[in-house]
């Protein structure tokens, strides 16, 4: 993936925002997303529409709507890294197809926060119902504005230097689950944070429409061993393996079974992607994996007078 570097104006009423959607047979969910979208009071936004082979092709004519289409499914990671790739705003916000976002000054308030720290790599929305109340599953379990380490592509800002500084996108050989984890560790370390703010909040549909969670759970642990192989210091890597199928092995399906096949169709996926692995490694510092540990157990307060204080 290759992200067009520009020249960009510190000025935030200046600042193009692009909007990536990525998206397959959920044309009304993605009208009403588009249509939230138009709400904000945030004006200078481009959106980019990924359709990852939808049955029926995504056509919307906007003037400030772009859209990438492969005929086939290529996976989230894919279709994401097109559309990162036609991107021209300063912040790029990712929004899944089945999110909605009610409160106007959204965008406006993660751009401002995103210009008030000029080393955040990403920020994290809160994911919520449609009632207004808080989802289980959060970027962090806190409730004020804290560095984290993982943001969620159902609703994040990235930030398109920290992009141009990775030099890599979104790594397509995952398809789909765990790319925020892996994108998280070389941020982290390039010297950029994540920052999480609980008051950025997205309506999460969670359509089940394409949602195979067998699928879901076997991808999470291929990945998760992926990232480890791909990122990990090698003294850590076999703990990473073993930790991981640990957990897998303590996962349940929807019948309370656990899923042994899944293991062979785990450790058989891994092992063809292993040249691509040894290929393509670049582990991250000791020192970004224990930072990365110690976020991930306890999130830390973002405090204004110690913004630069990161360790």
């Amino acid at each position: 993936m290759k992200i067009d570097d520009k020249e960009q104006s510190p000025n935030k009423e200046n600042s193009l925002v692009t909007i990536v959607i990525a998206t397959k047979n959920r044309a009304d969910c993605l009208h009403s997303l588009i249509d939230s979208i138009h709400q904000q009071d945030y004006k200078n936004i481009e959106i980019i529409i990924g359709d990852d082979g939808s049955d029926i092709a995504i056509n919307i004519i906007e003037p400030d709507i772009k859209i990438f289409r492969s005929n086939i499914s290529r996976g989230a990671c894919f279709i994401r890294n097109r559309c990162l790739e036609i991107s021209q705003g300063e912040f790029i916000i990712i929004f899944d197809d089945d999110t909605e976002i009610r409160d106007p000054s959204t965008i406006t308030r993660a751009v401002t926060l995103a210009e008030a720290h000029s080393d955040v790599g990403a920020i994290a929305f809160h994911q919520i119902f449609a009632d207004g109340t808080s989802q289980a599953f959060q970027p962090a379990n806190v409730d004020y504005l804290s560095y984290i380490v993982t943001p969620a592509f159902y609703g994040c800002l990235l930030r398109r230097e920290a992009l141009l500084k990775l030099k890599t996108g979104l790594i397509e050989e995952f398809n789909y689950y765990y790319e925020e984890v892996e994108l998280t560790l070389r941020l982290l370390d390039a010297g950029y944070k994540v920052i999480y703010d609980p008051e950025l909040k997205v309506i999460h549909y969670a359509d089940d429409r394409g949602r195979n969670w067998q699928r879901i759970r076997r991808l999470w642990a291929r990945n998760a061993m992926l990232t480890a192989f791909l990122r990990y210091p090698w003294l850590a890597v076999f703990p990473a393996l073993i930790a991981t199928i640990i957990t897998f092995l303590r996962m349940q399906d929807e019948r309370r079974q656990h899923d042994w096949a899944g293991v062979f169709w785990i450790i058989s996926n891994l092992t063809n992607l292993v040249p691509f692995a040894l290929s393509n490694r670049c582990p991250i510092k000791n020192q970004t994996l224990k930072l990365f540990k110690q976020l991930r157990n306890q999130p830390m307060p973002v405090v204004p007078q110690k913004v630069n204080d990161f360790t």
